[in-house]
Parts: structure tokens; C-alpha cells; sequence
């Protein structure tokens, strides 16, 4: 059986800190989670549009972090 859920952890090869305020200055918000690693979370409501809109957030906060 395969399992669902609404969330996703991945690590980032920069600093954490630095990628989390660069998305939230671009409006997404996620959070630091043990291991070094981030937790994003979709919620009732979240539309494949707004995914479309987050992964663009998260590659130009990619581009602008080290």
C-alpha cells in the first residue's frame, strides 16, 4: 500500500537559515526540521498552481543563497 501525505523534507546544499528567509521574503513559508533538513506542507486549499508558484520561489531562493 502506498502511503499519502502533504508534506515533503529535503536539505539544501547552503545555508538553511539564509534559504528559509529568502522564501519568506518571497511570501512561502516553511520551517527548519531536525537534521538539517526543511519541512514544506501543502494544506486544504493548495492548488497545483500554487505548487507551480512555490517551486519557482524555491529555485530563485536557490539562485540567490549560498
Amino acid at each position: 500500500e502506498r502511503a499519502v501525505t502533504n508534506f515533503v523534507l529535503f536539505r539544501v546544499r547552503r545555508d538553511r537559515e539564509a534559504f528559509l528567509d529568502a522564501i519568506e521574503a518571497r511570501g512561502v513559508m516553511m520551517v527548519p526540521y531536525a537534521g538539517g533538513s526543511i519541512r514544506a506542507v501543502t494544506h486544504h486549499g493548495v492548488d497545483a498552481d500554487d505548487v507551480d508558484r512555490v517551486v519557482a520561489v524555491v529555485a530563485d531562493a536557490l539562485r540567490a543563497t549560498t
